[in-house]
C-alpha cells in the first residue's frame, strides 16, 4: 500500500528548488522590452524557434512556479490544524515573523546597503565630495519611494490586460521578486478570514477566487493579490479538509499531463498572458500545470528517481533574495564579455539557458560560504531554514 504521507512530505521538499530555478528563468526573459513574436512561416526557423523557446520557458511554463509555492505554503500553514483558535494563530504569526517578515525586511536593505557601499566609496573616498553623495543618495531614495522600497517602489503588467480591457499592475519592494513574501505574509495575516470561508462556504470560496484570478479583476493593492488568495487558499483547503492532495491529483494524473501539455504549446503561441488569447489560455495552464507538476514529481519520488537534498532545499530564500541584485548583473556582464570574446552571440539559447544556471549556481555557492562560516547570520537570512 502507497504512503501518500510520505510521498506528498517528499515531494513538497523536492520540488522547492527546481521551482526557484523556475523563478530565475522568469527574471532572464532573454528578449528585448520592444520584442515582437516572429511570424512562422514568414521569419526564419532558427528566429522562430529560439524567441518560442524563450517564451515557452520564460513566459509560460516557469509561471508555475510562485502559485506552486502559495499553495505549498497555504497546505503546511493549515496543516494538523482542526480548530485556528486565537493562541494557534498567534504561534502560527510568531513562527511567520520569523520565517518570513525578518528575512524580508534585511533582503530589501540589502540593494540600498550595496549601493550606499558603493557611491561611499566612489564619491567620499576617491573623489572626497560630500555634496555629490548626499545628492545621489537622495535621487536613488526618491526614485524609490524611500519607504516604498519595503513594500511597491517597483511596478510591472501595464501590458497585462483583464476582462475589462484594464492592466493588471503588479508591484513589489525595492528586491522585487520578494513580492511573492510579501503577499504571503499578507495571507497569513489574513488566514483566520480564508479559514472561517474555508469551513463555512467551503469550495464556493475557491470558485469565487478563480473567477477574480481568471478575469484579473482585482482590487490592486500591493501586498493583496488574487493568485496568493487563490492559492493559498486552496493548499488550506485541503489541509482543512484532512486530505492529501497528491492522492487527489493523481484521479486526473492523465488528463492533467494532456491538458497542460496542450495548454503550454498554445499559449507558447499567445505569448503568456502578454495577449488576450495568452491571457485566458495562461490561466488555464497553471491550474492545470499545478496538478501536473505535482503528479509528475510525487510519481519520481515513488519511484525513486530523484530524492530530497536538504542542502538545496534550504538554498531557496537565499536564491529568491539574491538573485536579481548586483549578482545578476555582473553574471551578465562577465557572460556578455566571454561570448564577444569567443564569438557566440548574446541572443541564442546557450546565452539564454546557461544565465540561470550561473546564477543560480553562485547563489547556492555563497549560501555555503555563510552556511559554513556564518551560520547565525544563514539562519536569519533564510528564516531558521539552514
Amino acid at each position: 500500500m502507497k504512503d501518500f504521507n510520505y510521498i506528498q512530505s517528499q515531494t513538497i521538499d523536492w520540488l522547492r528548488f527546481p521551482l526557484i530555478i523556475a523563478v530565475v528563468f522568469i527574471h532572464n526573459p532573454g528578449l528585448p522590452s520592444d520584442y515582437v513574436l516572429p511570424e512562422i512561416g514568414n521569419d526564419s526557423i532558427s528566429l522562430c524557434f529560439t524567441v518560442y523557446t524563450k517564451v515557452l520557458f520564460s513566459h509560460v511554463l516557469a509561471h508555475i512556479a510562485v502559485p506552486i509555492y502559495f499553495f505549498i505554503s497555504g497546505y503546511l500553514f493549515f496543516f494538523k490544524t482542526p480548530v485556528l483558535t486565537g493562541g494557534v494563530y498567534a504561534y502560527k504569526l510568531r513562527t511567520r515573523l520569523k520565517s518570513l517578515a525578518i528575512p524580508y525586511l534585511l533582503w530589501n536593505i540589502f540593494p540600498v546597503l550595496v549601493v550606499t557601499c558603493l557611491w561611499l566609496f566612489k564619491y567620499l573616498i576617491l573623489n572626497q565630495d560630500v555634496g555629490l553623495f548626499v545628492e545621489k543618495m537622495g535621487s536613488y531614495m526618491d526614485n524609490h519611494g524611500w519607504l516604498s522600497i519595503l513594500w511597491n517602489s517597483k511596478e510591472w503588467g501595464s501590458n497585462v490586460i483583464n476582462w475589462l480591457g484594464r492592466p493588471v499592475i503588479g508591484s513589489g519592494p525595492i528586491n522585487y521578486p520578494l513580492w511573492y513574501i510579501r503577499d504571503l505574509f499578507v495571507a497569513v495575516l489574513l488566514s483566520p478570514v480564508i479559514y472561517v470561508l474555508l469551513i463555512r462556504i467551503k469550495h464556493w470560496f475557491l470558485i469565487v477566487m478563480l473567477f477574480f484570478y481568471f478575469s484579473g479583476i482585482w482590487p490592486q493593492l500591493p501586498g493583496l493579490s488574487a493568485t496568493a488568495m487563490l492559492f493559498f487558499g486552496w493548499g488550506g483547503y485541503f489541509s482543512v479538509n484532512r486530505l492529501l492532495f497528491v492522492e487527489s491529483f493523481r484521479r486526473v494524473e492523465i488528463l492533467s499531463y494532456s491538458v497542460s501539455l496542450i495548454l503550454l504549446i498554445a499559449d507558447t503561441f499567445f505569448d503568456g498572458c502578454y495577449t488576450r488569447v495568452g491571457f485566458n489560455l495562461y490561466h488555464f495552464f497553471v491550474i492545470s500545470g499545478l496538478v501536473a507538476t505535482f503528479n509528475l514529481s510525487s510519481r519520481l519520488i515513488e519511484k525513486r528517481k530523484v530524492k530530497v537534498n536538504r542542502f538545496l532545499t534550504n538554498s531557496v530564500l537565499f536564491v529568491l533574495a539574491l538573485h536579481t541584485t548586483v549578482l545578476s548583473g555582473i553574471c551578465k556582464s562577465v557572460l556578455t564579455k566571454l561570448c564577444f570574446l569567443f564569438g557566440i552571440s548574446t541572443d541564442g539559447l546557450f546565452v539564454y539557458f546557461l544565465t540561470p544556471i550561473i546564477i543560480v549556481a553562485f547563489c547556492v555557492l555563497l549560501y555555503s560560504f555563510a552556511y559554513r562560516y556564518t551560520p547565525k547570520l544563514a539562519r536569519i537570512l533564510t528564516g531558521s531554514r539552514s
